[in-house]
């Protein structure tokens, strides 16, 4: 008798394990951050924003590399998709007040959106992994990425899930359909790449790295495929954004090897 109700018992831990960790959907909140401000989730994301939730420890070395991670590779977002990528860190228990997460955030040089701690949201996506980092997006409030650490390497996975989340588009333009509309060869680039379009374009190509700093420039004058070179660009993830004279923006990614 033992044996069976020791059985069913770690039959439930499985059972409540698999569905802690197995969350697709976000966990809503409708909270003040340290600034004053306020964030109900599900209507940011609604209103096509993604969201980068980002659970912190005070004395946690891979928390700060994470954070800063996030920002460098959030920063492109700023003139691609602007002000629909944001970073919102929270600190990983209750007992974090607002006054240790602002003095935090200052020491490392983060400017971004902070909140007090949050265990109920921690417990929710699996556990406090130094740091935990979330991806949100769409009017469906899909869980896009979730991993408990971070790794450098982790950037492009993470990357990946901010560009699903960005093709929800409220007003009915998506940006996929934008994406479509130019196209990177090689899919790795080396010494440079080439972006063809599917009519003719006039404005501007430019290369991005992760942290927003502009590393080349081509002009486009009434061209459907233009070259800009790359043998310059370090190894690593770019965006690239054209800017027609009409005010439309393309955007898309690359990896250089």
């Amino acid at each position: 008798m033992k044996k069976i109700a020791c059985s069913f018992f770690l039959l439930c831990i499985l059972v409540f394990t698999s569905r802690i960790y197995s969350q697709s959907t976000a966990m809503d909140f409708n909270v003040g951050d340290c600034g004053g401000g306020n964030h109900h989730l599900f209507t940011e994301l609604d209103a096509g924003n993604v969201i980068i939730i980002d659970f912190v420890m005070m004395n946690c070395s891979s928390c700060i590399t994470g954070t800063d991670g996030l920002r460098t590779i959030a920063a492109p977002y700023g003139s691609s998709h602007p002000g629909r990528v944001h970073i919102y860190t929270f600190g990983y228990t209750n007992s974090i007040s607002c006054s240790q997460m602002q003095a935090w955030m200052s020491a490392y040089g983060f400017t971004h959106t902070c909140f007090s701690g949050d265990d109920n949201q921690v417990s929710y996506y699996g556990g406090m992994g130094m740091p935990t980092i979330v991806v949100v997006g769409k009017n469906n409030h899909e869980v896009l990425y979730k991993k408990l650490g971070y790794e450098p390497s982790d950037n492009t996975a993470v990357v990946a899930a901010i560009e699903t989340g960005l093709q929800y588009n409220p007003q009915g333009i998506e940006d996929v359909q934008a994406q479509q509309q130019i196209h990177i060869f090689p899919s790795l680039i080396k010494d440079q790449l080439t972006a063809g379009f599917d009519r003719k374009m006039s404005g501007s190509l430019a290369v991005f790295d992760l942290s927003g700093r502009k590393m080349a420039e081509q002009a486009v004058d009434g061209q459907d495929q233009v070259i800009i070179g790359t043998a310059m660009l370090e190894a690593g993830i770019y965006a690239v954004i054209f800017t027609g004279r009409n005010g439309l923006v393309f955007t898309t990614k690359v990896v250089k090897e």
